[in-house]
């Protein structure tokens, strides 16, 4: 779930801030990490609100039926009015669009089917993957200064054995 893993990189931005032995970040870049992760968590929950808010499909289908009615009997409250040539190219210009706009607001109503989701998932995915990588090598680094405690706990006899003759 999307709102676990928001969970578990603030814990890591909190853990990597508080252990400055082992490459920390500085107060800086962790304040702005925690705040760009705030940001994603208020944009989650408001996509969340939109997604499962339910719409009322016979309002729908409603006002569906009702411009297709109104579309079909424009050409006789045209026809007093403009004639038989003027009647087939108004009243099919206004139905146009008029059928245009329902169909704007029918896909409004449903912005994940229309919202190209897949670049933002593509972008998270990617920040994701930086940041693994950049744990890696902070366990990496980690690894590196307790191998380096190691060799600085070695008696000074077992030290000549490193030192250059030169």
């Amino acid at each position: 779930r999307p709102l676990f893993v928001l969970h578990e990189l603030g814990h890591l931005n909190a853990d990597i801030f508080s252990h400055p032995r082992y490459g920390a970040l500085d107060a800086i870049v962790s304040s702005e990490l925690d705040r760009s992760l705030t940001v994603l968590q208020h944009a989650l929950g408001r996509s969340e609100r939109i997604l499962r808010t339910p719409i009322y499909t016979p309002y729908t289908k409603f006002t569906s039926r009702f411009l297709y009615l109104w579309c079909a009997t424009l050409p006789l409250t045209l026809y007093p009015l403009l004639g038989p040539l003027g009647t087939t190219p108004a009243a099919s210009l206004i139905s146009f669009f008029l059928l245009g706009i329902q169909d704007i607001g029918n896909r409004v109503e449903q912005p994940f089917d229309v919202l190209p989701l897949w670049q933002y998932c593509q972008t998270v995915h990617q920040s994701v993957d930086q940041m693994v990588r950049h744990t890696e090598l902070l366990d990496q680094t980690v690894a590196a200064f307790h191998s380096a405690d190691e060799f600085l706990e070695l008696p000074p006899d077992q030290l000549q054995s490193w030192v250059d003759p030169l």
